[in-house]
């Protein structure tokens, strides 16, 4: 017993002298005595239990690990829907050039089919009597008589003209020259 209580009394020894040396260092470095205890108790805790504090510290890494691979995992998800998305943006993309392109043909072929009904009717209206064709031109829109007259041979036109009313032959004839 008597070597056990030599134990204790040089750790209490070994103990004092510690904390007159972490108050002698905390003095050296100009630490007023409360902000010296609030040291030496942390330096004491830290002591008294460090593989605590490593726990501690260990844990709070693994924590922060553990998130980082969470937000790491969740930004490959993101990423991969990301693509996704914009794999189908691209295939959509493709989708509406192709059904632009189609459009494009289907009017050009509307176009081609209106621009040969003209032509058609150019030639109809080139075959007539010039004055039964101005007739039939005084009932009809103006927009529609300048289109058939410029379809028509030049010679035919200027003589259906000829036979139009005056102030229709000349209201026309703006619309051709591109007036209204």
């Amino acid at each position: 017993m008597k070597f056990v209580g030599k134990i204790m009394i040089g750790l209490l020894l070994l103990s004092l002298n510690l904390i007159a040396y972490i108050f002698l260092f905390c003095f050296a470095l100009g630490l007023k005595p409360p902000q010296a205890n609030k040291l030496l108790l942390a330096k004491v805790a830290q002591l008294a239990s460090p593989k605590t504090a490593k726990v501690e510290k260990k844990d709070k890494a693994l924590e922060e690990k553990e998130s980082f691979e969470k937000s790491k995992q969740q930004l490959e998800l993101e990423k991969e829907e990301f693509n996704q998305q914009k794999q189908l943006l691209a295939k959509d993309r493709e989708n509406l050039e192709t059904i632009k392109r189609q459009i494009e043909e289907l009017r050009a072929g509307q176009s081609k089919a209106a621009e040969d009904k003209m032509y058609g009717l150019a030639k109809i209206f080139d075959g007539m009597d010039k004055q039964q064709a101005a007739k039939v031109f005084s009932q009809m829109d103006d927009s529609l008589v300048v289109a058939i007259l410029l379809k028509m041979k030049s010679t035919n036109a200027s003589q259906i003209l000829q036979y139009l009313e005056p102030v229709r032959s000349a209201q026309i004839t703006k619309m051709i020259l591109g007036g209204t």
